[in-house]
């Protein structure tokens, strides 16, 4: 009777513990794509959408001794995708929490928050006519679609200040710009 009492009352407490990591979960945010808003944080909803990654709670039935019970769950990356009305990216692992979009005519520029007193200007993303040739040379056709060209230009000043640590910063955004070129897709409407 004691020994049954001891297994009701652990079952117990693992279904408690279970409920309470299952309600602290955070909700997936839903971006807004509003392309009223000026400036996004890469933190907030219009930003970002974050998959779930939250640990499973059921306990295991492996013997501690077999593969299964030792072996280490293996985890993939976190991945966050840039969405608003338009168009959605991966956004870089470089990236991460440290970039603000801000709406420009016809678009978005990213922009290195750490770098922004200097500019910190990563890139743009505009959306032209189809028929209009690129602006400059170095500029890069995502997409066309819907009578759109939609190009990502690079600045050609620096965008940068003297510290060298924010130079680095800056230079490794820059590098994953690729990321967003490879990932860039058009959200269908």
């Amino acid at each position: 009777m004691k020994k049954t009492m001891k297994v009701i009352f652990a079952v117990s407490m693992i279904l408690v513990l279970a409920m309470s990591l299952a309600a602290c979960k955070p909700a997936t945010p839903k971006p807004s794509g509003s392309p009223a808003a000026s400036t996004v944080p890469s933190g907030s909803p219009a930003a970002s959408t974050k998959p779930s990654t939250a640990p499973s709670t059921a306990p295991s039935t492996a013997p501690s001794g077999s593969p299964a019970g030792s072996a280490a769950p293996s985890k993939a990356p976190e991945k966050e995708m840039y969405k608003n009305a338009t168009f959605t990216f991966e956004v870089p692992a470089s990236w991460m929490g440290k970039y603000e979009a801000k709406a420009v005519e016809g678009g978005y520029q990213f922009i290195d928050i750490a770098n922004k007193s200097t500019g910190g200007v990563l890139c743009t993303i505009t959306a032209i006519p189809e028929t209009t040739k690129a602006p400059k040379p170095d500029d890069k056709i995502l997409k066309t679609a819907g009578g759109k060209t939609y190009i990502l230009s690079v600045p050609t000043d620096v965008q940068y200040g003297k510290d060298a640590k924010l130079k680095a910063e800056y230079e490794a955004m820059y590098a994953d710009i690729a990321t967003v070129i490879s990932t860039f897709a058009l959200i269908a409407k």
